[in-house]
Formats: C-alpha cells, sequence, structure tokens
C-alpha cells in the first residue's frame, strides 16, 4: 500500500450507492473521509466488529426520492462500502446523543478486518490496534488520555 503523504496514509473513500425500489437505477457517491464514525446511538452492539456491521448494513434510505433512471418518487435502500482503504484507520465512537451520552462499553479486539465492507474483492486488510484515546471528566474539567501499544 501507498506511504504516500497524510491524505494517503490517514483518508479513505467510502462509497454510498442509492438503489430505486422501481428499476435498476443506482447513483454512487464517493466520500472521503479521514475516520470511520460509528453511531452508538442507532446501534445496541457492545463490540467494534457489531458497530462496523451495523455500519454496513443496507438500510432504508430516503422517502421521497426522485429516481434519475425511472424519474419516479418512492423511497430507496443505502448501502456503503470501502472503495479505497487508508494506511491508517481511524474509528470514532460517537457516545454523544441528544441530551445523553451513551456510557455502554464496548469491546475491541488487537486487529479488525474489514474485506467483508468492500467495495470490490480485493486481497485480504488486517488493522492492529495501536492506540486508544478516551475523554476522561465533566464539560469544563475534561481531559484526553491516550494509551498506546508498541508498535513493531
Amino acid at each position: 500500500m501507498d506511504q504516500g503523504g497524510p491524505r494517503e496514509v490517514f483518508y479513505r473513500t467510502t462509497q454510498m450507492a442509492l438503489t430505486c425500489s422501481n428499476c435498476p437505477h443506482r447513483p454512487v457517491i464517493q466520500e472521503t473521509t479521514s475516520h470511520l464514525t460509528l453511531d452508538l446511538e442507532r446501534s445496541t452492539s457492545s463490540t467494534v466488529r457489531q458497530c462496523l456491521r451495523a455500519f454496513f448494513v443496507p438500510d432504508s434510505a430516503l422517502d421521497g426520492f426522485q429516481c434519475g433512471g425511472c424519474d419516479r418518487v418512492d423511497t430507496s435502500t443505502q448501502s456503503s462500502s470501502i472503495s479505497t482503504p487508508p494506511t491508517i484507520l481511524m474509528v470514532h465512537l460517537k457516545r454523544l446523543a441528544v441530551g445523553k451520552k451513551i456510557r455502554r462499553q464496548i469491546e475491541f479486539n488487537a486487529e479488525l478486518d474489514l474485506n467483508a465492507y468492500f467495495a470490490i474483492k480485493r486481497a485480504p486488510l488486517l488493522y492492529e490496534l495501536v492506540g486508544v484515546t478516551k475523554r476522561i471528566g465533566k464539560h469544563k474539567d475534561r481531559h484526553y488520555i491516550a494509551v498506546g501499544t508498541r508498535y513493531r
């Protein structure tokens, strides 16, 4: 994998496909971001792997979606996949919801396999956990701590 500048190292490209419920039209939107945000409010998952599975599962998208293929207004299905993986993957667990903080523990393994979420099947790609950051404290008196593993 290219070890180029920060964009090649930290950024990934995800594609989101909207599938019309009436015809085979399937527009694809590409999005480049530096991290993967897993929304804990939308999922009851207790592991990072389960959160990833929930993030990538196809879901009802837009009611009132106007298809560019058949021009009908109806519902669509949204599905996401990774088209270009980063060298270094940053995963953000979104714990804040409207008026509350989600406090349940989320387990994570030392290795993370994302092969099931690629748009095109490719050689296996495993990510190794090298660090975790955590926010502790309340509103004005908060601190961030980082815990790292020895990188080989």
